[in-house]
């Protein structure tokens, strides 16, 4: 088990470096990369930090353009929450659903036991 400290270091730490990236970006001209281009990287940044060290559950993660994408005006609300609803990933959404059913009722064990 990870200490509170190091939970807490881990939840701080994506948005931190992800506004550190984002900052940097701002600093030195890149030519091409626009204002939204330079928010993305910095979201991406911290959502790959926090995928990776998981100090909140996955789908925590996996919500912040949810709630990060409108204000800093990279898609509207609308269309962030419609790549939310495509039919594939309804399709993950039931995948991921029959798993934790067939680990709650240690299916997986008892197929692997009457395999050997």
């Amino acid at each position: 088990r990870t200490s509170r400290a190091t939970r807490f270091g881990r939840v701080l730490g994506g948005p931190l470096v992800g506004a550190a990236l984002t900052a940097i970006l701002f600093a030195v001209d890149v030519a091409g990369l626009g204002q939204e281009a330079r928010f993305l990287a910095g979201i991406t940044v911290w959502m790959a930090i926090w995928w990776l060290t998981e100090p909140l559950p996955l789908g925590v993660t996996a919500l912040i353009p949810l709630v990060a994408f409108p204000p800093l005006q990279i898609l509207s609300s609308k269309d962030v929450a419609a790549k939310y609803s495509m039919n594939l990933m309804w399709l993950f959404f039931g995948g991921f659903q029959l798993a934790f059913a067939v680990q709650r009722a240690d299916l997986h064990r008892r197929v692997a036991l009457k395999l050997m």
